[in-house]
Formats: structure tokens, sequence, C-alpha cells
């Protein structure tokens, strides 16, 4: 695992076939997998600016990585 970006208090590493984001705040268990960088980053941008992703992949991705913390992201509607 090569450490690509630390955004915050989450780091972004590059695995053989995928990347991972993990919350260096909470456990290892805190971490999700995704296909892309940017998808990874976006994630991550996301939930610092505390929105809820729309995305469903995304939004388990946050509860992954939040653990507790998840319930205070806000929901945005519209477009």
């Amino acid at each position: 695992m090569k450490v690509i970006d630390n955004i915050g208090r989450f780091t972004i590493a590059k695995c053989s076939k995928d990347y991972i984001v993990i919350n260096n705040d909470l456990e290892y268990c805190n971490h999700s997998h995704f296909r892309s960088y940017n998808g990874a980053k976006k994630c991550v941008e996301l939930i610092r600016k505390g929105l809820l992703p729309r995305s469903r992949y995304f939004r388990i991705a946050a509860k992954r990585l939040l653990g507790d913390e998840y319930e205070d992201l806000i929901i945005v509607t519209g477009k």
C-alpha cells in the first residue's frame, strides 16, 4: 500500500487494484475502498464539508469512514 494523499484526518492510499481511504482518528475498520483516486477524494471532500453524499455507494463509504459521526452530516436536497 502506497500513501498518495493526506487530507485532514483522512489518508488516501493506492492498493494493488483500488484506492483505500482511512480515517486516521478511528480504528482501521473505519476505511473504505474506491475504484479511482478521484472517487476517493470526492468522498473525503464531501465529508469534510459536512455533506451527505447522494450516491448510495458514497453514503455507505461515508458511514464506514465516520462511524458515529455519520449522523452529523447534512442532507442536501435538489440538484
